[in-house]
């Protein structure tokens, strides 16, 4: 996986955090700068990264996107960052989902401590 990005030239060495390998829930990426989480799962390695490539191209880099999940049968799902932190925005194929989290209110500091991987430092 980390050669088939290299290759791509997708993700540098130093720009991902982690990669945790899970026996039941298969490969999950962090990213270092935006903190992105991106499960792959496992499986056709190849096909998840052509389509990682085109999430990337279609928004101009992982900027304001909080998750990429490419290890569903019927596409990608990616879910944008909202600065409201009761707001959670998911785009399913063509289909944009907006909805509220539950017991969320507003904080003038956002997310912040909330994120267990990604951003070091």
């Amino acid at each position: 996986l980390v050669h088939l990005l290299a290759n791509k030239g997708i993700f540098a060495d130093d720009e991902l955090s982690e990669i945790n390998i899970d026996k039941t829930y298969g490969l999950t990426l962090y990213t270092m700068q935006q903190g992105t989480r991106i499960e792959l799962g496992d499986g056709d390695f190849t096909d998840m990264i052509a389509r990682l490539e085109r999430v990337i191209q279609s928004r101009n880099g992982l900027a304001g996107i909080e998750f990429i999940g490419l290890n569903s049968n019927r596409g990608v799902v990616v879910r944008l960052a909202s600065k409201d932190p009761r707001q959670r925005i998911d785009h399913v194929g063509e289909t944009l989902i907006v909805s509220h989290r539950e017991g969320a209110s507003p904080s003038p500091t956002g997310n912040r401590g909330e994120r267990k991987h990604g951003k070091k430092g």
